[in-house]
């Protein structure tokens, strides 16, 4: 089985990375092939609001997204990390999500293959991890329109400083133990995260 992740940090070796590298360890651990997506060193640009995708199947911009695409078309589950910016997901994260209609045809169903869960791992410095919350649910609706199965979240509040998530091993055992349960899951084609 694969495993997609993308880190949507201009950050590297952050915070965000950490979270989504650690829920990967835990699914390679448990037997899942992964493979992990740094935005904050490619080169992808916005979506320029063509439509060629949902024509043709295939995004026409020439960039580093063609990669994720592919590893995303493969996958059998995605994890999708950021952190917060203004309340939001962070420009790099947006501009992938954005780009992620072209797994989408021109009335609206997915190209998706069926059955394929996501994880949102949120990271953000305001300790309360109730304050985007709203956000995030939304986001995770975005995901299962796209066509993901399903979508659970993990929120890494009060990580501001770049290794703040370094001294949280509580939540870092929760992140590996979600890789682990995430291969798991797939492994025995089952989808438990409704």
């Amino acid at each position: 089985m694969n495993i997609v992740g993308i880190g949507g940090s201009p950050r590297l070796n952050g915070n965000t990375e950490r979270l989504v590298r650690e829920i990967l360890l835990g699914a390679e651990e448990a037997g899942a092939q992964v493979v992990y997506f740094p935005l904050g060193q490619m080169q992808i640009g916005g979506c320029t609001g063509c439509y060629y995708c949902m024509q043709q199947g295939v995004c026409m911009l020439p960039d580093e997204m063609q990669r994720i695409y592919s590893a995303v078309g493969e996958a059998d589950a995605l994890v999708f990390g950021t952190p917060v910016y203004m309340g939001q997901m962070s420009g790099q994260a947006k501009i992938v999500m954005d780009r992620l209609i072209a797994f989408m045809r021109q009335d609206f169903t997915s190209r998706i293959k069926r059955g394929v869960p996501a994880v949102l791992a949120v990271t953000q410095g305001q300790a309360d991890t109730k304050t985007f919350k709203p956000y995030f649910e939304n986001t995770a609706e975005t995901f299962k329109f796209i066509g993901f199965s399903s979508v659970r979240t993990i929120y890494a509040g009060g990580t501001l400083r770049a290794d703040d998530i370094a001294s949280r091993a509580e939540l870092l055992a929760e992140a590996h133990e979600l890789g682990r349960s995430l291969a798991a899951s797939k492994k025995d084609g089952a989808d438990s995260e409704k």
